[in-house]
């Protein structure tokens, strides 16, 4: 048995794993932290166009700054957009500029 190639195959194999494990979180996971930030069911939020635009704004920010489980987690258990992207500014400083344009677009009325 050629345990050199084995052993190769089984380093590759733990590199792939490793690999594909998400850092950040995708589109579906930041619609769904959206969907729970607002509180109401997807269907009721297509149907109101502010909630709507809201949504949109929050998943896209989530993809575009973007945000980390942490602060996925942090939204999704708090309900504390401000709060939330305050630390994630604080873990990770040169996204600040981002998170501030963010949340002002978030929150304008």
């Amino acid at each position: 048995m050629n345990w050199r190639g084995v052993r190769s195959c089984l380093t590759l194999a733990v590199f792939l794993v490793l690999g594909c494990s998400s850092r950040l979180p995708g589109p579906a996971v930041c619609e769904k932290m959206a969907e729970r930030l607002i509180g109401e069911a997807p269907d009721q939020i297509k149907e109101s166009p502010g909630k709507n635009r809201f949504l949109g704004i929050v998943t896209h920010g989530c993809l575009t700054i973007p945000f980390d489980h942490q602060a996925v987690r942090c939204v999704e258990e708090t309900r504390g957009l401000p709060r939330c992207m305050e630390e994630l500014s604080w873990r990770i400083p040169e996204r600040k500029p981002s998170i501030t344009r963010f949340t002002t677009r978030a929150l304008k009325p």
